[in-house]
């Protein structure tokens, strides 16, 4: 009867240490969810104080409209047109090309007519520069 006892005890043992490690686990899961949801939330309020930050800035931009009103006549400030835009481009255009004559002139010709150095390469490079922050 005492063999019989230790073997009982034993599965016992062995049935309570499983039961454990399998709360254990499906605690584990729980958490995981609750965690997984938890990040879920936080980009969501991300994303919406985002859009409060938006919606802030075009509402503090748009308080300004009867200021610029008020001084667009005084100033002579005018809404850009199409023709505008149309100028700036030709403007950049031609300014572009006359640059790029200026860079191609002062390069040096390897191999015949056309050619490549490093240093033409950073001419480009500080034309580029000039174009973008202009």
């Amino acid at each position: 009867m005492g063999q019989g006892l230790a073997v009982v005890v034993a599965v016992a043992g062995i049935a309570v240490l499983s039961i454990g490690g399998v709360l254990g686990y499906l605690v584990s899961l729980h958490i995981a969810a609750w965690s997984s949801e938890n990040r879920a939330l936080d980009a969501q309020i991300s994303a919406k104080q985002h859009q409060v930050q938006q919606l802030r800035n075009e509402l503090e931009f748009r308080t300004r409209f009867p200021e610029l009103e008020r001084w667009s006549d005084p100033l002579g400030l005018q809404p850009a047109d199409g023709r505008q835009y149309g100028q700036n481009v030709r403007d950049i255009d031609a300014l572009a090309a006359a640059s790029n004559q200026r860079v191609a002139d002062k390069l040096p010709r390897v191999g015949g007519a056309k050619g490549y150095t490093p240093q033409a390469r950073d001419q480009i490079d500080t034309l580029i520069d000039k174009i973008a922050t202009n």
